[in-house]
């Protein structure tokens, strides 16, 4: 659901996105998730707090888990020349 208007309020308990969604896929694990998009278990653990603390533990396939990138690193498409 996107919210339009920024001063609705939201009831207790609702469900709110905020980054893209990631749907789980078999054998996924937080730090396999975390690597893919270029962010931490903690962020994911910060907007997921559904999910387990284990990094290393299997997601279930099929959940789905709001993806945010840490904004401090490069996208790993990204390239740089380097001066000498």
């Amino acid at each position: 659901t996107m919210v339009l208007d920024p001063d609705l309020d939201i009831g207790a308990g609702k469900l709110i996105k905020v980054g893209p969604v990631y749907e789980v896929k078999a054998g996924d694990t937080l730090a396999n998730v975390a690597g893919q998009f270029s962010t931490t278990v903690k962020k994911l653990l910060s907007v997921n707090p559904h999910l387990l603390a284990a990094p290393e533990a299997e997601i279930e396939a099929g959940e789905e888990m709001c993806i945010l990138a840490c904004t401090n690193q490069p996208a790993p498409s990204m390239s740089y020349k380097w001066a000498y």
